[in-house]
């Protein structure tokens, strides 16, 4: 029954039809359709939500996704912007339209961080997912996290840039091979892992630890979280071509491989991103 059950809007009546579980495959062709938002748009506005397109920009925080409400989640389109929309400003007609937003992090306040990828500026919302504020930060930065003293790292193929939280840069530093521009701050360790096909690691001042986690042979790193035991966990993919499968990796904090398994592509045919919640259940992104 749970499943059928179409989404409610946030004003708590209009019932948004069309957009469950049974119906998802089909959630970008029905916001498509004109007679569909004539009657539904409104409701879905005012529920809040982006749709999904792309999972990864779940919030993969203490406590594991699953305990989220839904405003702590940014999806890929809003309602009035098809596939993406050019702003690199604050003005209002740029708010609420992102253009290919990938990294999402979130403080203890409860405010989301977006690397709005295409768009080069990061968008901070409130918890309810209004926009606070936006900022430019460099070209195509993909990802973004927060260490424990709440600042901000964003990553591109250029290199990692460290914000406070208002979008004052604090530091800078070049990452060779960081074009595949993924990223993750160490709940434990506190340290910056970047992905550049193996993972290597930076402390938050940007000193290179020079301890590397090496992939599989012929897998390249498509996502990686560091567990309540400061091991840090990854996904791992073939890089173009032919797919070899995916595999999931557990490193000791030395960048020793504990463990490895593979998954078939009936489980999965590309994981792009991870999380680990506080039981230690893995939450891959299918993408």
């Amino acid at each position: 029954v749970a499943r059928t059950l179409n989404l409610i809007a946030g004003d708590g009546n209009t019932n948004v039809l069309h957009l469950n579980n049974l119906d998802y495959d089909r959630w970008n062709e029905t916001i498509s359709n004109r007679d569909w938002l004539e009657v539904y748009g409104a409701g879905l506005k005012r529920l809040g939500l982006i749709l999904p397109a792309v999972c990864a920009l779940a919030a993969f925080c203490p406590g594991g996704p699953h305990a989220a409400a839904p405003t702590d989640f940014v999806f890929h389109q809003m309602i009035g912007a098809s596939d993406g929309v050019r702003c690199n400003t604050a003005t209002s007609a740029c708010v609420g339209k992102f253009w290919g937003p990938h990294g999402l992090a979130r403080d203890k306040a409860g405010y989301l961080y977006v690397t709005d990828w295409y768009n080069n500026r990061i968008v901070k919302l409130d918890k309810d997912g209004k926009w606070v504020k936006t900022w430019g930060c460099p070209q195509e930065s993909r990802d973004c996290d927060l260490d424990k003293d709440e600042f901000l790292y964003t990553v591109n193929a250029a290199g990692v840039a460290k914000w406070d939280r208002e979008g004052n840069k604090k530091a800078s530093w070049s990452v060779p091979g960081s074009k595949f521009s993924l990223l993750k701050v160490g709940r434990v360790s506190n340290r910056v892992y970047v992905a550049t096909g193996n993972v290597v690691t930076f402390d938050t001042n940007g000193n290179n630890l020079g301890i590397t986690f090496s992939m599989p042979s012929k897998l390249t790193c498509w996502g990686l979280s560091e567990d309540s035991k400061g091991n840090l966990w990854t996904v791992a993919i073939q890089y173009g071509g032919t797919t070899d499968g995916t595999s999931v990796v557990e490193y000791n904090s030395s960048g020793k491989m504990l463990k490895s398994f593979k998954l078939t592509n009936e489980q999965t045919s590309s994981s792009e991103h991870m999380g680990l919640d506080n039981e230690g259940y893995l939450y891959l992104c299918d993408t």
